[in-house]
């Protein structure tokens, strides 16, 4: 009998340990461009349609203003993908790992620079872009919440107009033109 209670104490522990690998992952999203109430609920539609992901909240006037959990690494990985895809740029931290958005290298002079695929889903949205190129002309077309972002001047460089727009939690594709 004693045998058995040692056997079933060991089994026990295996499972406890074992558990505790199954559990989810803590996420924070960080540096995500959220102005509005629509910014949150596209981000929390984002992140929704993300297999692995669960939990999400998003508040944009805490500290960690989004955050969510994520069943696996891959799990945390494609909720970046998801949110750069759906026109954001942030950092996600899963666990003690920090995931960035891919670097995307443009080599792109142009007076004028098309960034297609932003999200820009009210007016401080379009104030926010248009306070980062203050000295070129903004312009934003579309309908829904990515839209296509084009700034006017002179001799633009295609790398720092996406540089500029990611540091401040806007990312979309620039479109040579």
């Amino acid at each position: 009998m004693r045998q058995l209670f040692v056997v079933g104490m060991v089994l026990a522990m295996i499972g406890f340990v074992r558990g505790g690998s199954d559990d989810p992952v803590k996420c924070k999203a960080d540096g995500l461009h959220l102005c509005c109430a629509t910014c949150d609920s596209t981000v929390k539609s984002i992140l929704g349609k993300v297999d692995g992901i669960s939990a999400v909240k998003v508040d944009r006037k805490a500290a960690d203003k989004v955050t969510f959990e994520a069943a696996t690494d891959r799990a945390a990985n494609d909720a970046l993908t998801a949110l750069v895809n759906g026109g954001f740029c942030c950092e996600v931290t899963a666990g003690a790992k920090h995931i960035m958005a891919p670097k995307v290298m443009v080599n792109l002079k142009a007076d004028s620079i098309t960034v297609k695929d932003v999200h820009v889903c009210c007016n401080a949205c379009t104030k926010a872009l248009k306070a980062m190129f203050k000295d070129d002309a903004v312009t934003v077309a579309g309908s829904g919440t990515q839209k296509d972002v084009t700034i006017a001047g002179k001799n633009l460089d295609g790398q720092t107009v996406l540089d500029t727009m990611r540091k401040s939690g806007f990312t979309g594709t620039i479109q040579a033109k």
